[in-house]
């Protein structure tokens, strides 16, 4: 069973945490927008199976993290912040980082500012500016904002992923779902830094970079990876037969593909 706790960011919002120290190489997962740990439950097990020591975060905003109800409350800086705080009071000094959607984007912002605590990155359903496009920015502002009519302040809990296994993209139950896990505002807030993400990778990263992406993602379209191994000449793009919402969708292929990437560097 993993241990649970919280760690204080800078600005004192609590973060949660689970982990387990096997005295083995550490793994970090960082979960998509508006979702919260629980959805790597297929990849917590495979990993303690393999040996490897493990810490999933329940990102600001979501699951049994603090919520906030401010634009700035949501900035990629503070996120980022949030992983050093978790692995700063585990005492852990280096770990790869695998970080899905708006995880993967947080990820990027995370080895950016902190380069030598990041060991090897894998990023699934990524993208340097996957929303730079305007007609795709006002889609999320509007859908975004509509949800705010729904004035839920949202659990600090997690729901039950192996029920939306199958899901399809855009899904109104996996939407309902994430709406009523996350409150209004950090689904709003959430939805908007995405749309202004431009990763703050700057030059050359020479990390070991595995870049997992979805053929028939429709929310980052899966030639924002190709776009990405320009940025990380010492990477790989790996397509994967699903979509976006690929860590319970595909979560076998993926979990070799992640164990094959970390054998081999």
């Amino acid at each position: 069973m993993l241990k649970e706790g919280y760690a204080a960011s800078e600005d004192g919002t609590g973060i949660y945490y689970r982990y387990l120290d096997k005295k083995r190489p550490w793994l970090v997962f960082l979960h998509g927008g508006t979702g919260c740990m629980a959805a790597f439950f297929n990849q917590e097990r495979f990993f303690l199976k393999k040996g490897f020591s493990l810490v999933l975060i329940d990102l600001r905003g979501h699951g049994k993290s603090d919520k906030g109800k401010t634009k700035e409350f949501f900035e990629f800086r503070n996120f980022a912040m949030d992983v050093k705080a978790v692995l700063d009071k585990l005492g852990i000094s280096k770990a790869t980082i695998i970080g899905h959607c708006f995880g993967s984007l947080v990820a990027q912002e995370f080895v950016a500012r902190y380069p030598k605590r990041v060991d090897r990155l894998v990023l699934i359903n990524s993208g340097l500016a996957p929303f730079r496009n305007k007609a795709k920015q006002a889609v999320i502002w509007l859908f975004a904002r509509l949800m705010t009519l729904v004035p839920v302040s949202g659990k600090k809990a997690h729901p039950d992923y192996s029920r939306q296994v199958g899901r399809h993209d855009i899904s109104p139950a996996g939407v309902f779902c994430d709406l009523v896990y996350s409150g209004s505002k950090t689904f709003l807030y959430t939805y908007l830094a995405s749309a202004c993400f431009k990763s703050p990778i700057k030059g050359i990263v020479e990390k070991p970079v595995l870049l997992l992406h979805g053929k028939s993602d429709i929310i980052i379209p899966y030639s924002n990876s190709f776009e990405l191994q320009k940025v990380f000449p010492n990477s790989e793009v790996k397509l994967l037969n699903t979509n976006h919402i690929s860590v319970f969708n595909d979560p076998d292929e993926i979990n070799r593909r992640i164990l094959d990437f970390l054998r081999a560097t």
